[in-house]
């Protein structure tokens, strides 16, 4: 068995799936636009997307310098922390930035707006809103299951969380925010949703969140081949090295 074959079979059984929330009856509607806001209290130290600029997905749009320590209340996304302090945001689309809501040098609040997107038609974006406690543990890139009453079970939509905690979702509503104990939920979905063919915008479907998380003994198995790995380099350079000692030494 080749090494390739094997490195293949154990990242198959290396991550575990674990549904973090089942919810029955959520309006998902077609995301129109996005709000970016600040994950935290704190200062817009950067801000270079202007109005009118065109963003790709993981773009950084801007950068808050805050408190020593997040807000107990607030919960950010941990992939997007630069450090305890600097708050870096990320386009969670492609797309262009309708407005821009501060300027650097102004002091923000934790879920204040600081730019609103308008994802790229070739984007399938769409956004939910769920209470603020179930989210908590929500990570770009966690899987979500989208299941319709009027359409097969076998045959769900399935998309990715591309942001968390931002809002708007209708045309006319540019700047609308959730309630603070609701926050909405960034999805880009794998395929066209049942309205593409009806002329729909909302529909109500059976939203489940899943997260991919590896097993510890991954993590140890990791950790064992990069010891591995550094032992070996080690081994192969050390006699080159030690080479120019060698000859001094028989002279």
């Amino acid at each position: 068995m080749s090494v390739s074959v094997l490195l293949s079979l154990l990242g198959m059984f290396a991550y575990r799936d674990t549904t973090l929330v089942q919810v029955e009856g959520v309006i998902v509607r077609h995301c129109h636009h996005w709000v970016v806001t600040s994950p935290v209290d704190g200062t817009v130290t950067q801000l270079p997307i202007t109005t009118g600029g065109r963003v790709v997905a993981g773009q950084p749009l801007a950068l808050v310098f805050g408190p020593p320590t997040p807000p107990s209340s607030f919960t950010p996304v941990r992939d997007e922390r630069a450090s305890p302090r600097l708050q870096l945001r990320h386009a969670p689309t492609d797309g262009i930035v309708a407005y821009t809501h501060v300027q650097p040098g102004q002091p923000v609040t934790a879920q204040q707006p600081l730019l609103t997107l308008w994802p790229a038609p070739s984007e399938r974006i769409v956004a939910f809103v769920l209470p603020r406690s179930t989210i908590t543990d929500f990570q770009p890139g966690d899987t979500v299951i989208l299941r319709f009453p009027d359409q097969p079970t076998w045959h769900p939509q399935t998309g990715r969380i591309r942001d968390v905690g931002g809002g708007g979702s209708s045309p006319d509503d540019t700047t609308a925010m959730p309630l603070e104990p609701e926050a909405q939920v960034l999805v880009g979905l794998e395929r066209d949703m049942p309205w593409s063919t009806t002329g729909r915008r909302t529909v109500r479907a059976n939203v489940d969140v899943l997260v991919r998380r590896r097993h510890r003994w991954a993590d140890l198995g990791v950790q064992a081949l990069d010891w591995a790995a550094k032992e070996l380099l080690h081994n192969l350079i050390r006699p080159i090295t030690e080479l120019p000692d060698a000859i001094e030494a028989s002279a």
